[in-house]
């Protein structure tokens, strides 16, 4: 299988430190081609690092996040003819320390799925899909196809300095775009599951076999102590990863010093040990949709990666959408969204025809009902809770 990779690099010290060599050398052995876009500054000498496994080390601006140095190296060092002599195209960031077992055994039990691309893990949601994108590949069914890259140029922002844009646009917007509207079939080495890796780090890799740590859960180790360390213990005693790359990793961001023997000695409250789910959405994508085709005319509550998702996927094309509600236009600080207005909920014209889409979590959403919209009448919102919310105006 003759596969091309493209490896986001960036550290806000402009540090290559040992898991990123360790997921460099994985990368190398299943790869033909390993392309290393670097988002930001890099010291020199982990520059060397990195040219110590590939001749193609490129240094770019610190923007657009992982899906704006894969759109650079798509459009700007590579050649989309390039790119289709290979067979697989592999996508892949450095904001997990792993895996913890071999990158040939994911990549040959994925070689028996059928389907047209793949990641690691994603969320067990009937609401947009959700396959997390830090590593994703895509089979040549999808890098033959011009509509592929099209999306990219169309739809990706390289400049962007807003996460919530990156999930919008890349994370959920080309999943929703493959997955629903060119009929591609996803798949995923661990099966979908609500198990939230970034507070359940022990159980996501002890009972749903995750094959790795996300360094966002381990820049929380002083406040979740007892779940990283029960990971690590697990790691180190199945002998499946060098554990001092995740101390070093610790050690060097949470402002800790602590030793491998530390670690192995420490006594876990098994107490301190969950299973914490994503919480739970109460519609699917079908129904949301079919409610906002349905409308005459709406807003969309919220500005953050909820409502930005529900606009970019399922609204973009409407002309019944009015634009952007929010509690505290000051808070925000921005008059406009993709376009359109942003307006404070209480100087909006809304009137008995007009519906909301709460693009917000269920606290927020529960907030803003009991507080803002709690004389609407039920229909006239849309959620991601219903069942949450038509029992509260009810």
């Amino acid at each position: 299988m003759k596969r091309l990779c493209i490896f986001c690099f960036y550290d806000s010290k402009g540090i290559v430190d040992k898991s990123v060599e360790y997921l460099l050398g994985e990368l190398l052995l299943n790869s033909d081609r390993l392309v290393i876009v670097v988002n930001g500054n890099i010291e020199d000498n982990s520059k060397k690092i990195l040219e110590a496994y590939s001749k193609d080390v490129v240094v770019r601006e610190n923007a657009g996040y992982d899906a704006g140095a894969y759109k650079f190296a798509i459009f700007k060092y590579l050649k989309i003819e390039e790119i289709r002599q290979y067979e697989e195209l592999i996508l892949c960031n450095d904001t997990f320390i792993g895996p913890f077992v071999p990158l040939k055994d994911i990549f040959d039990t994925m070689a028996k799925r059928e389907c047209d691309w793949w990641g690691i893990n994603g969320v067990d949601w009937k609401f947009l899909p959700n396959i997390q994108s830090y590593f994703w590949v895509f089979n040549k069914s999808i890098i033959q196809e011009d509509k592929f890259f099209k999306y990219w140029q169309d739809n990706i922002d390289e400049h962007t300095h807003c996460l919530e844009d990156v999930y919008a646009q890349f994370e959920t917007g080309l999943s929703y775009y493959l997955t629903q509207l060119e009929k591609k079939i996803y798949s995923v080495y661990v099966p979908e599951n609500n198990c939230n890796i970034y507070t359940s780090v022990s159980t996501s890799i002890k009972k749903y076999g995750i094959p790795l740590i996300k360094k966002k859960a381990l820049r929380n180790f002083n406040t979740s102590r007892d779940d990283i360390i029960d990971a690590i213990q697990y790691i180190h005693e199945t002998n499946c990863y060098p554990v001092e790359n995740i101390i070093d990793y610790i050690q060097r961001f949470c402002n800790v010093r602590i030793t491998k023997e530390q670690i192995s000695e420490y006594v876990i409250d098994k107490d301190n040990i969950k299973d914490n789910p994503f919480i739970e959405l109460e519609t699917t994508t079908e129904d949301v949709k079919k409610s906002i085709d349905k409308s005459k005319g709406f807003y969309i509550y919220g500005c953050g990666v909820w409502a930005r998702k529900i606009y970019w996927n399922l609204c973009r094309d409407n002309s019944n959408f009015k634009g952007f509600l929010i509690s505290d236009i000051e808070k925000f600080g921005h008059k406009q969204l993709y376009g359109f207005e942003v307006m404070q909920i209480d100087k909006a014209n809304i009137n008995k025809d007009t519906d909301i889409v709460l693009g917000v979590n269920k606290a927020n959403a529960i907030d803003i009902v009991k507080k803002k919209i709690i004389n609407m009448d039920s229909k006239n919102i849309i959620s991601l809770f219903p069942k949450t919310i038509s029992k509260m105006l009810s």
